[in-house]
């Protein structure tokens, strides 16, 4: 049976559930910290900003994309982009590569792709040592070097930091398809049990 607009609240289980109305006004004070704004627009959002690891006494946070400093969007973006790594030698041969048609089909053409002035990603260095693990350049990419290494430090592990970074943006993704009313092609079917 569907109410009509003007209808009181549904008593549902002794909760009151009050019917949404598509625009939801709210004032915002007139001055805030950064945290606290940074809380009021996770709350907006309806996700949870960040998660403070704690390690040997200190805390570390972790946040998600949605309310990530500048600073640490910025070595995340140069991370993926694989700018955080050493580059090949300006006297690095071209690598040969051979040209497929549309449908994957070898041509029988190789032609030469050059790899000088550009990141080194078959044999991986950062400041001529070995490129961490991809959960370590993670996580030095949100701390920043000097704090990803006292997170080290103080006992902690870049695969907690990873955990936690990706599940905070699964949690928000989830939510904003849920929103937009459509499903995650890769989330399992919820089940009739």
């Amino acid at each position: 049976m569907t109410q009509p607009a003007h209808a009181a609240p549904e008593i549902v289980n002794a909760e009151v559930v009050e019917e949404k109305s598509p625009i939801r006004l709210k004032s915002l004070p007139t001055r805030m910290t950064l945290e606290e704004l940074q809380l009021q627009i996770a709350d907006k959002l309806g996700i949870t900003p960040y998660v403070d690891i704690n390690v040997g006494g200190r805390d570390y946070r972790v946040h998600g994309m949605q309310v990530m400093p500048d600073d640490a969007l910025e070595r995340l973006n140069a991370m993926w982009q694989d700018k955080d790594l050493d580059l090949w030698p300006d006297d690095t041969p071209p690598r040969k590569v051979a040209v497929t048609d549309k449908d994957g089909k070898m041509t029988g053409e190789v032609i030469e792709v050059p790899r000088a002035g550009r990141p080194n990603t078959e044999n991986p260095t950062i400041d001529g040592k070995t490129a961490p693990n991809p959960s370590a350049r993670l996580a030095r990419s949100i701390f920043g070097v000097e704090k990803y290494e006292q997170y080290k430090a103080d006992g902690g592990e870049s695969y907690m930091v990873a955990w936690v970074f990706n599940e905070l943006n699964d949690i928000a993704k989830a939510k904003e398809d849920a929103e937009k009313g459509g499903a995650d092609p890769k989330s399992p079917a919820p089940s009739d049990s």
